[in-house]
């Protein structure tokens, strides 16, 4: 019994590895210009021992992204139904663990499900469809108790931009920054406030 737990554990933990490594890769070189050798070089595996893990490039990529998503839902689930929070907490506290996890060595994978959207299978899209639609209904939500007159017009807005303003700064600090991470971090969470709070 304990060893099928520990081997489970390092399946796991094996498969994270894997994932982590193509997400970079699927991040630097694009979807459809990476190719399995890639991530089987950088990961110091064969053809076999990737295929014990995952059935094919597509489903690695399906599943970084599905993974992401439903990772930042729950976050948000989270800190939503923590009553102890006031509307304002909730919001800034929703910010502070998205940064965190975008800056982290996990953010790739936040940024591919976004901008490689177009190559996910149909039912990976659909899964994070309904997830993107759960965390839009519960942002509205926690944002019209701080800003009961914002209309639905402008939550679409306000979310374009968030995204747009998220994606764009975290992959321009990965590739190259112009100021100190923290100093980054800083400004970014606060241009990301002004655009909820516009």
């Amino acid at each position: 019994m304990a060893e099928n737990v520990r081997k489970r554990k390092k399946t796991a933990s094996r498969q994270a590895e894997l994932l982590e490594i193509a997400a970079k890769i699927f991040a630097e070189q694009g979807y459809k210009e990476t190719g399995i050798e890639s991530i089987l070089k950088q990961a110091g595996l064969t053809g076999p021992a990737l295929y014990r893990h995952f059935s094919s490039k597509q489903e690695i990529l399906d599943t970084i992204c599905v993974n992401s998503m439903a990772y930042g839902l729950g976050q948000l689930v989270a800190i939503d139904d923590d009553e102890t929070l006031a509307p304002e907490e909730k919001l800034r506290q929703l910010l502070k663990v998205r940064l965190d996890y975008l800056f982290g060595p996990s953010g790739q994978s936040h940024i591919l499900s976004v901008s490689q959207v177009a190559h996910l299978s149909d039912a990976a899209r659909e899964k994070i469809v309904a997830m993107q639609r759960e965390y839009r209904a519960r942002c509205g939500a926690m944002l019209k108790l701080l800003r009961p007159t914002v209309t639905d017009g402008e939550l679409n807005v306000i979310f374009f931009s968030m995204q747009q303003l998220t994606l764009y700064g975290i992959w321009h600090y990965k590739r190259r920054s112009l100021m100190p991470a923290q100093e980054y971090r800083e400004l970014l969470e606060r241009m990301m406030w002004n655009t909820l709070m516009a």
